[in-house]
């Protein structure tokens, strides 16, 4: 064999040391990736129920006021039907 022959199969057993090792640490970053996309689901699971266990009783606490609103007007116009007639009585004064 001539010089340059060992020369180049030397050269090509480096580069493909170095492709296999270049996958290699590819495979490695990409089982990284997948635990951080598991742990990334499970926040956003937690994420999820915190503000399912947030929006519920928000809801609760909105109907109740929109109940309570609701009430308060139907008193206020039942107040305004009677105030209304007294007004009348003493407009003529």
């Amino acid at each position: 064999m001539e010089t340059l022959e060992l020369i180049l199969i030397v050269t090509r057993i480096l580069v493909y040391i170095a492709v296999v090792g270049v996958l290699v640490y590819l495979v490695l970053i990409l089982k990284e990736v997948r635990e951080m996309v598991a742990d990334a689901k499970d926040v956003v699971k937690v994420g999820r129920n915190i503000t399912t266990s947030i929006a519920s009783p928000v809801n609760s606490v909105v109907g109740l006021l929109s109940g309570v609103t609701k009430g308060i007007n139907a008193i206020r116009s039942v107040t305004d039907l009677f105030d209304k007639g007294e007004e009348d009585e003493y407009e003529d004064y």
